[in-house]
């Protein structure tokens, strides 16, 4: 009966988690914060997030600009997920059930990037400057912070720091992205210049609910239009947002605000090996030894922190 296994249970397992891994992969709202690096060793060493030198008038022998160079590495581990079934399991024809937990570790698998990502925001690395992610970043002249509070924001300041209300929110919404396009990159040229598509996440349902309520709600009260939603409209701007019960507790005082159209993004996904699938079948030790079959998958992997200038921590208070 091992052949069952190998011929016909393992080709259908793998199937249910391919079609549930690359649906799931396509809902994962970490995705596309990552900038995704492929055919890389153990350690990466990005080396694309300084910026550009600026545009400058021909005016003789070209002044050509290297991107600065930092020192930002970020190592790559294995990751799996597997699943044993016992012999008698396929001889007695029990398929269906292991089929719905193999579409299951294909939806933890589509998420894992994202989990590893949340790790990031939560324990705020040193990013490529040698300075935290979330914090005060000297760029040439100037300084970006990032990690804002009622101080750089003074909407951040509401009634009920864990609850604000949709008036609060939409002038904090608006602050925040006025403050957004005032940051530069390294040639002094804004970086968020071009930017017209964001995500806002949190852990406190309040909060999404009241950011909800500025991205798509026509009026923000009874009889006051919505004026930031009628300007992204105008714009042809795309706004969303996440709930993510990781990111913190229900009354959480701090979210963030992503961009996700820039060419560099705020995280990178390397994968020095790529997602791929593993078997234990007939005639294994694993078979023999403990009468059960192995199925799972392997990916060695990493996500680490990027350009800093595309996203912004926010607390409340």
């Amino acid at each position: 009966m091992g052949s069952s296994y190998d011929n016909v249970w393992v080709p259908m397992l793998m199937g249910a988690f391919m079609e549930s891994y690359e649906g799931c992969v396509e809902k994962a709202w970490g995705n596309p914060l990552t900038h995704q690096l492929t055919d890389v060793g153990e350690f990466v060493k990005p080396i694309d997030l300084g910026s550009v030198g600026a545009v400058r008038q021909f005016s003789g022998p070209r002044q050509s600009t290297k991107p600065r160079v930092y020192t930002l590495t970020q190592q790559n581990v294995p990751w799996e997920i597997s699943m044993e079934i016992d012999v008698e399991d396929v001889n007695r024809d029990k398929l269906g059930m292991f089929e719905t937990k193999a579409k299951e570790m294909g939806s933890k698998f589509a998420d894992h990037p994202t989990k590893l990502l949340i790790q990031d925001l939560l324990n705020n690395p040193i990013c490529f400057d040698g300075t935290a992610f979330f914090g005060t970043h000297t760029v040439g002249t100037g300084t970006i912070i990032n990690d804002v509070s009622a101080t750089q924001i003074p909407a951040l300041a509401a009634a009920i720091a864990a609850a604000p209300t949709a008036v609060e929110m939409s002038n904090i919404v608006t602050q925040i992205l006025g403050y957004f396009y005032t940051f530069i990159d390294e040639a002094g040229d804004p970086i968020n210049g071009d930017a017209r598509e964001f995500m806002f996440a949190t852990s406190n349902p309040t909060v999404k609910a009241a950011i909800d309520a500025v991205i798509f709600s026509e009026q923000i009260t009874q009889g006051q239009t919505n004026l930031v939603r009628a300007g992204w409209e105008v714009k042809g701007w795309r706004v969303n947002s996440v709930l993510d019960p990781r990111l913190g507790s229900l009354t959480n005082t701090i979210f963030y605000m992503f961009r996700t159209d820039s060419i560099v993004k705020p995280f990178i996904w390397a994968e020095e090996t790529p997602l791929h699938l593993q078997y234990l079948g007939e005639g294994s030790d694993n078979a023999v030894k403990n009468n059960k079959y192995l199925w799972g998958t392997k990916a060695v992997r990493s996500v680490g922190v990027g350009r800093y200038q595309h996203c912004v921590r926010a607390t409340l208070s």
